[in-house]
């Protein structure tokens, strides 16, 4: 029986979707797939897995109105309690082959770990490519968490017991949502990522990242101040956060992908 649910949320993806469930290697008839349409009109999650099969079972939810991806994300996680694990994966990024034998295996190892990350691979639609590492240690997290998001949102696996410790995503957090709930999970247990590249991060100029940027950094900002400590590194990630909100994105992304190799994942 499965012990793992994928959960994909979903909006206007088309074929995007079917290439991300493509990548999805199951160790072990381990995994279930829960996809949240948020109220898809012209490319519907339905029509995409439509006549196709997979290894493992792909369920699609569909909602009746666009609400958001909080809401649609805490759609999903309302069916994760009869699962141990739940991971999450976005439209258009695509798992490495032992991306879930790896995190299955290291959460089956560490009851006490909550949730985990790992690394991964950014491509832009120019075929321009760099590796990214997050904090390997709870320690880490917590200390990058300061600065900036400790780990990349469609790598991680969870318990779906964490839900009925710090509740689901946060809606008041638009565009944001993903960090605060990492902020409120690291927290009151152990997270961290695995060393290991586990996902290729397509790199996307109309994501909600691009098209929302500066409501995700004022969002940022609020997670920050409402975690804060009168540290250097604190003061140091509000400061960072102005700069970037001052920024043009695809100058941010330029320096991001130069300074890779450079950058410490406080481990």
């Amino acid at each position: 029986m499965a012990d793992c649910l994928v959960l994909i949320p979903y909006y206007e993806a088309g074929e995007k979707l079917v290439m991300s469930l493509d990548s999805i290697v199951d160790p072990g008839r381990r995994l279930d797939v829960l996809v949240v349409d948020d109220g898809s009109v012209r490319a519907p999650a339905s029509a995409s897995v439509v006549g196709r099969s997979w290894p493992f079972q792909v369920r699609v939810e569909t909602l009746p109105r666009n609400v958001g991806i909080a809401e649609a994300l805490n759609h999903g996680l309302r069916s994760a309690a009869s699962y141990t694990y739940v991971a999450r994966l976005d439209c258009g990024d695509t798992c490495l082959p032992e991306r879930f034998r790896l995190q299955l295996d290291e959460m089956d190892r560490h009851p006490e770990l909550l949730l985990l990350g790992g690394a991964a691979e950014f491509a832009t639609p120019d075929g321009q490519t760099h590796l990214e590492y997050f904090p390997t240690t709870w320690a880490g997290a917590l200390r990058r968490l300061r600065v900036n998001s400790a780990f990349l949102h469609p790598s991680v696996i969870f318990r779906s017991a964490v839900i009925d410790r710090v509740g689901t995503y946060p809606v008041d957090r638009p565009a944001a949502e993903d960090y605060a709930w990492f902020w409120s999970i690291a927290k009151v247990g152990e997270a961290r990522s695995l060393r290991e590249v586990v996902l290729r991060y397509a790199v996307d100029p109309d994501a909600i990242s691009s098209l929302r940027r500066r409501r995700q950094i004022r969002s940022r900002i609020k997670i920050m101040l409402d975690n804060f400590s009168p540290t250097p590194r604190a003061v140091w990630g509000l400061a960072r956060s102005a700069v970037l909100y001052l920024s043009p994105r695809r100058a941010v992304v330029r320096v991001r992908r130069a300074l890779a190799p450079f950058l410490r994942n406080d481990r």
